[in-house]
Order: C-alpha cells, then structure tokens, then sequence
C-alpha cells in the first residue's frame, strides 16, 4: 500500500522537469516562485492515483495521454469571470491608468490579455476603459 510520503517535498529536479513538462504541453512558462502552488495542484492529483512520488506522478503523465490532459487541467488556473483578482482591476483603475492617460496624451492605448478562456479579463478591461474615455 503507497504511503504517499514521497509527495510531501517536491525536489528542486522534479520541480523543474514539472515545469518543463507544463511549457512544452501548454506552452506556458510558470515562474520557479510558484513552486508552492505547482506542489500543491501535483501533489493531490499525485495523492489521487495513490502515487508514491513526484517522479513516479511525471513519469505515469509523460507515458499516459489521458493522464496529459488531466495534467494540464490540474496544472492551469480554469476560472475566468469579470473583474477577477480585485486588487489588480485596483490599481488599472486608480494608479496605472490615470498615469498612463497623463503620460500619452491623446494616444491610443492597447492592450493584449492572455490566457482569458472566455473573454472576461479583456472586456473587464473594455469596461473600465469606456469609464476613461469620458
């Protein structure tokens, strides 16, 4: 019976291989501050299929095409809506905004939202946008 005591730390190796894995799976770089978050996503879906290491999780995802997309999906943020993350729509608002407008006088600003599933973030940023253009 797997004891699971091989997912309480993820090695400095493993944790790169996982990022490695992610890029080239997704395309998407995750930063090596986020080695927490990384741990914690791996280690329950690890924790799920009764694995004993990180390694061995990797290992079973590198060789198992269902278990890639099941990665993916542990591995990425699934959660778009309208003003997510408060405290950065914030500081658009109230800091980077009014600065950029003062600055670039009568230019067009533009932007490029990445990563929005569905459109929230960019017409959140629309919304907010059409406020300063009054």
């Amino acid at each position: 019976m797997p004891t699971n005591e091989g997912l309480e730390n993820l090695s400095e190796g493993c944790f790169k291989k996982a990022l490695q894995l992610i890029h080239s799976l997704t395309g998407i770089s995750i930063s090596e501050s986020r080695k927490s978050m990384v741990q914690g996503r791996l280690r329950k879906r690890a924790f799920e299929l009764k694995m004993e290491s990180y390694d061995q999780y990797l290992a079973f995802v590198e060789q198992n095409n269902d278990e890639k997309i099941r990665f993916i999906d542990v591995v990425t943020t699934n959660e778009t809506y309208f003003f997510r993350t408060p405290r950065i729509w914030a500081y658009i608002q109230d800091v980077f905004l009014p600065d950029w407008i003062k600055k670039h006088e009568g230019q067009i600003f533009q932007a490029w939202s990445a990563a929005a599933s569905t459109g929230d973030e960019a017409h959140s940023l629309g919304v907010l946008l059409q406020s300063f253009s009054r």
